[in-house]
């Protein structure tokens, strides 16, 4: 058996590396994001207990309780008459600081983050 090289030491790295990541990993690299989402989630639980109904999309009022803007990111959408769907993309943590130029372009492209309420659960991946 010949001898391990620092190259193919760092080689084998970068190969384990890339199948962590592409197998199922985007739990711990957005992990910032996919945190975010479930505070988004929270907010939008605690408003659900004080009004008794779901803060509606269209209401500027309503997103503002929650801590969104119409039209902003991290979307929100009612996903049936009790339950939402959240959506947020990587790099796009705040609705104060949109994406600007090629950003606002890629984030449609890039690792995203979606919370489904029907089932409590967080997705995650690549478009």
């Amino acid at each position: 058996m010949g001898k391990i090289t620092a190259v193919s030491l760092l080689s084998l790295t970068a190969a384990a590396f890339a199948a962590l990541w592409w197998n199922n990993s985007c739990e711990l690299a957005l992990r910032k994001e996919i945190g975010f989402v479930e505070s988004l989630a929270d907010r939008v639980y605690q408003f659900q207990e004080k009004y008794q109904r779901l803060p509606q999309p269209e209401s500027e009022k309503d997103l503002s309780e929650i801590g969104l803007s119409l039209g902003g990111w991290p979307t929100y959408r009612l996903d049936g008459p009790s339950s939402f769907e959240l959506f947020s993309a990587d790099g796009v943590l705040s609705p104060e600081h949109p994406p600007e130029g090629a950003l606002a372009i890629m984030r449609f492209d890039g690792p995203w983050v979606k919370y489904q309420s029907s089932n409590r659960s967080i997705s995650c991946g690549m478009r």
